[in-house]
């Protein structure tokens, strides 16, 4: 689990895409204004929490 609530996070960093094992992800009350694609490497993430965010875009599937 990653949990990094209120801590005014503009971004993820590219290396969170390497936390393939990640189940749950909670980034909720920060900055964030989009997804990034490296979302798409947590290939076992359960819950994602982005509430309270300024998201305008989720990432693209470049499948």
């Amino acid at each position: 689990m990653a949990n990094t609530p209120s801590s005014r996070l503009w971004g993820l960093p590219e290396s969170i895409g390497k936390l393939a094992g990640l189940s749950e992800l909670i980034v909720s009350s920060n900055e964030l204004t989009t997804l990034p694609d490296y979302i798409g490497r947590l290939t076992n993430l359960q819950a994602l929490d982005l509430s309270s965010n300024r998201l305008t875009s989720l990432a693209s599937n470049k499948d």
